[in-house]
């Protein structure tokens, strides 16, 4: 299996940003207060504890320490210890920053996405729709990707559910906290659970100290091929002191992440090998809303369609178990497509489902999604699957930026 390590910086994030759907932000906050940061929750950290879980009948311990937080509407955390030392103020600044940056890395994506599909004579200037903000954000997403027609329809009905039911504007209201002490520290491979972000979610990362690798694995095969030969099957990033990782929507559904033991980690000053991390998420309450419960009496879990098949897109509630303690196992055959109890629900909450044409062909529903660049069309096999261009080696050499190649139906 060939590992295709990227270095520290901004060179190397745009690189990956090409392929994978994430954005680099270097220098987040001051200098000054990012150290602030780390020298305080280097030592708060203390008081955190690893996690615990059962997988099958054995127990499985973190190999981290970890805390967490919300926040609710007025800003204030859950933690009446961290308010009344302070910290609450310093977590509601680095909520705010974290804010204004996905903000503004998603505005600047989309304009170098529409201006390039503007240079290249294959977009109109006239303001999107809420459905063409949704196809936009599935072709970012899937760049490198190969789908079938079934599951861009499935994905572009996700994705424009945000964009149907309110004006979008993302606002995390949980974070959870890490410290990895050293390079034996470290997070296996996954993908976030989605019960309660949602389907295409954002999440927001923010390393203080020590640079450690993060790594991107894809679920599937990526038409993406490796400058001088041979097959990307993974990214790896050193993610620097003060830096943010924007994880867009997308990410979770064709990727899997991870922090693996690091001997080649760059120390900090303040932390030596350690790294602090804040992870910024926003819970969706329709999702837990809807969720059902499986026949053993417990609330099923949310979970995408990985493989690569007609449903892959879909999202389906399945049994939770075997996670449980020692000496219950059990399971069930519990299985419900999300979309079918999202139809069942008040028609009103769900007319992005129920107004589309869902026999509507694949030219019709990407009519205006484009690629960054030169165009490169969908191409689809007599099998049906359609095959989206990769990110590519050209670069904007105008811009420190990463341009982002996706895709265009004709």
């Amino acid at each position: 299996m060939l590992l295709y390590i990227i270095e520290t910086g901004q060179r190397w994030a745009d690189l990956v940003a090409d392929t994978v759907p994430v954005s680099f932000v270097p220098q987040l906050l001051p200098q000054a207060l990012a150290d602030h940061f780390l020298r305080s929750f280097q030592q708060e950290a203390k008081m955190w504890h690893t996690s615990k879980r059962w997988l099958y009948e054995k127990e499985i311990e973190s190999h981290r320490v970890e805390s967490g937080f919300r926040f609710n509407d007025l800003g204030v955390t859950s933690t009446s210890r961290w308010e009344s030392s302070g910290f609450g103020d310093d977590l509601r600044y680095l909520r705010g920053q974290v804010i204004t940056a996905v903000q503004r890395a998603r505005a600047q994506l989309r304009r170098q996405w529409r201006a390039a599909a503007s240079s290249a004579g294959s977009c109109d200037s006239r303001p999107l729709t809420k459905e063409e903000l949704a196809q936009e954000t599935v072709a970012l997403a899937s760049r490198g990707q190969r789908l079938s027609a079934k599951s861009i329809e499935w994905l572009v009905r996700y994705a424009a559910s945000s964009y149907a039911l309110k004006a979008w504007r993302w606002e995390p209201n949980f974070c959870v906290a890490n410290l990895y002490r050293d390079q034996e520290d470290f997070l296996g491979a996954h993908s976030d659970p989605v019960e309660l972000i949602g389907p295409w979610a954002i999440v927001a990362s923010v390393t203080f100290g020590a640079a450690r690798q993060f790594r991107m694995k894809p679920v599937a095969q990526i038409a993406t091929e490796r400058e001088g030969g041979g097959r990307i099957t993974s990214f790896s990033i050193r993610l620097p002191h003060n830096s943010l990782l924007v994880c867009w929507e997308g990410f979770q559904e064709f990727w899997r992440h991870e922090v693996p033991k690091d001997k080649g980690l760059t120390s900090h000053s303040i932390s030596g090998p350690a790294r602090l991390n804040f992870t910024f998420r926003k819970s969706v309450g329709a999702v837990a809303a809807r969720k059902p419960m499986c026949h053993c009496g417990r609330k099923a879990d949310l979970k995408p369609v990985l493989k690569a098949s007609e449903n892959r897109g879909r999202y389906f509630w399945s049994c939770r178990n075997p996670r449980v303690k020692k000496g219950t196992y059990r399971t069930c055959d519990f299985f419900k497509w999300d979309d079918e109890l999202l139809r069942a629900k008040d028609a009103k909450d769900v007319a992005f489902f129920t107004d589309r044409d869902s026999t509507a062909p694949l030219p019709n529903a990407l009519s205006r999604v484009v690629v960054a660049g030169p165009v490169e069309h969908w191409q689809q096999s007599s099998s049906g699957e359609v095959l989206a261009p990769g990110g590519g080696t050209q670069r904007n050499t105008f811009c420190s930026e990463p341009i982002i190649f996706g895709m265009h139906a004709k």
